[in-house]
């Protein structure tokens, strides 16, 4: 398998230089008459080399970012989607192959992938994508070299057709159908078969081992029959057989003539050995010149000194005894602290919201002009006012729900009834407006999805969006190239995904291992004017995951940054089997 992914990895170094091609980057940038010809003229050229030096050769196909073909050695499919979502989403992160069986070729055809980059960014503006038959397989599988007389290698595809020659059954490539274990096991579970007995296509009783690899859709599988592979162990075994019973024969003559000189001591030193054991340090009486009687003269120094030793154990497990004791009320006390120590902490928390509560409210009330109209100083000065005010907030919350993460205790009380995405979404936006309107910051939730329910603890997953518009608040700072964060929930799969994206400055590649770890900020100069604790990310990753989902971002310097995290829809209650219901 490692010698055709290698011939595989050249193919696909074909495909990577020709997307790398200045004339093709040109045309996909700017699509137009005066950069398709130079395009062409390129693909064209490509065609001629490869066909000269590489008879597998099929096709070439230029593809936009959407998998429109553009550019194509078979002019019929320009203007056909031929790449699929998730080929163009597998694309975009690098190059790859793949091989499948082509019904209207009828073949099987290794496909190549590769993206086509802009001139001027890092970002792809479509695709290369060349056609081959992978014929150098079967010439490499056709080696039958240390296979026996019954042994054959050969290549199934995710379907389950063999897409190389067999060599026992003529014409089988491309019609011959497998539906044995080694197939089961990769397509179905992703799993190799190391070595086992099982029928094959031929309905022949054979010994197989197999190589999958999925992401290729195809697997490698090795047969050889049970009858050849195993006759060299029957012969083995009938000579094992003779061999061991002459070995016995001699065996049990031998200990008839021994038994009584050597076997009668030993056994006396084992019943020895049992009443030490039993904690009764007695000394075995053999009196020889041997070496048994040197191993039972070993054995008595051995028994004083374990007699020795065993006072001073009893001695030492007494002061154990009596230092655990202490140690067990020290720990309770510790115990009783670390109540104490939490009940006092919420507590504080419970006071500070009666005070930050209200003076929330009323900043926020100044800043929309219920209270009157505001001077541009007095608005500077009630923005700082309400900024702090929720910093402080936060900074409470988060310390409690820290300690509470940090002991396990943090517990979802999940909604009997399911609470659509989009009003978590609305109650997020209301709670940030006031904020967001003062630093002249647009938030918008983009394609509402009223469909979208789950159940959830609204009130952690409202703390966990309210943490991460905040954030993107922050990172929005006047010098952004646009002032806007936009929320977004969406269908993906089983989930729903929450998304909060902002147009700041972005996170240095060198800050992305750490952003989730607790007392993390990658704005430090944010955290010592605002008073961040660096929890809010840390908790957040906490709430999303006692939930069963998960929480990941990415971010481009210069362009902001994105937040993803995902939470399981309604009735996934495989999922959910161990929240609180509230």
């Amino acid at each position: 398998m490692e010698a055709i992914e290698n011939v595989w990895d050249l193919r696909l170094q074909h495909a990577e230089a020709l997307a790398s091609n200045p004339d093709i980057r040109n045309f996909l940038a700017m699509p137009g008459a005066a950069t398709e010809g130079p395009a062409r003229e390129s693909v064209e050229e490509f065609e001629a080399l490869t066909t000269t030096r590489d008879t597998t050769f099929l096709a070439i196909r230029v593809t936009d970012i959407a998998g429109t073909v553009l550019i194509a050695t078979d002019p019929a499919m320009e203007g056909s989607v031929v790449l699929g979502e998730d080929t163009v989403r597998r694309a975009l992160l690098n190059s790859f192959y793949t091989v499948a069986f082509d019904a209207d070729l009828g073949i099987a055809v290794l496909e190549t992938v590769a993206p086509v980059y802009r001139p001027d960014s890092t970002l792809p503006a479509g695709f290369v994508t060349i056609l081959r038959e992978p014929y150098v397989a079967n010439s490499i599988l056709s080696n039958l070299l240390f296979l026996g007389d019954t042994g054959e290698i050969y290549l199934v595809d995710e379907s389950g057709l063999m897409i190389t020659d067999s060599r026992f059954v003529q014409g089988a490539r491309y019609t011959q159908m497998v539906d044995s274990p080694p197939v089961q096991e990769c397509f179905a579970n992703g799993a190799d078969v190391i070595g086992g007995l099982y029928t094959n296509y031929r309905g022949s009783q054979v010994y197989g081992a197999s190589n999958c690899d999925r992401n290729l859709g195809i697997v490698l599988i090795s047969e050889v029959d049970r009858d050849e592979m195993f006759s060299p162990l029957k012969m083995l075994q009938y000579q094992y057989l003779l061999i061991a019973g002459g070995i016995i024969a001699a065996a049990g003559a031998s200990a008839f003539f021994l038994s009584h000189s050597i076997l009668r001591p030993l056994f006396r030193l084992k019943a020895t050995m049992g009443k030490v054991q039993a904690g009764y340090f007695e000394k075995v009486s053999i009196r020889r010149r041997d070496e048994i009687g040197e191993l039972a003269a070993s054995f008595n120094a051995m028994v004083e000194e374990i007699g020795i030793k065993s006072k001073k154990i009893h001695l030492k497990n007494d002061i154990l005894s009596f230092m655990t004791s202490r140690l067990e009320v020290q720990a309770d006390e510790l115990k009783k602290a670390d109540r104490e120590k939490e009940e006092y902490s919420k507590m504080v928390v419970h006071e500070l919201k009666t005070f930050l509560v209200p003076i929330i409210g009323y900043s926020e009330l100044m800043l929309d002009g219920t209270l009157g109209e505001l001077n541009q100083k007095q608005r500077e000065k009630a923005v700082i006012m309400l900024e702090r005010a929720w910093s402080l907030l936060y900074m409470t919350q988060n310390v409690l729900d820290a300690r509470m993460l940090e002991t396990k205790e943090l517990r979802m009380n999940v909604a009997k009834e399911p609470i659509p995405a989009v009003a978590l979404l609305d109650e997020c936006l209301n709670r940030a407006l006031p904020l967001a309107r003062s630093r002249d910051i647009e938030i918008t939730i983009m394609e509402p999805d009223m469909s979208l329910e789950l159940l959830c603890d609204s009130g952690r997953v409202l703390q966990v969006l309210d943490n991460l518009v905040s954030n993107a608040i922050k990172a929005t700072s006047a010098g952004s190239r646009s002032k806007a964060i936009r929320l977004r929930a969406e269908n993906d799969h089983d989930d729903v995904l929450f998304s909060i994206k902002d147009s700041g400055k972005g996170i240095p590649q060198e800050m992305h291992a750490s952003m989730f770890k607790k007392f993390y900020e990658s704005d430090k100069s944010f955290t010592r004017q605002a008073g961040a604790s660096g929890l809010g990310l840390a908790i957040s990753k906490g709430i999303v995951e006692a939930h069963g989902g998960r929480m990941w971002f990415t971010s481009v310097p210069g362009l902001g940054s994105s937040f993803y995290f995902t939470l399981p829809k309604a009735g996934k209650k495989d999922r959910n089997a161990g929240w609180n219901s509230a």
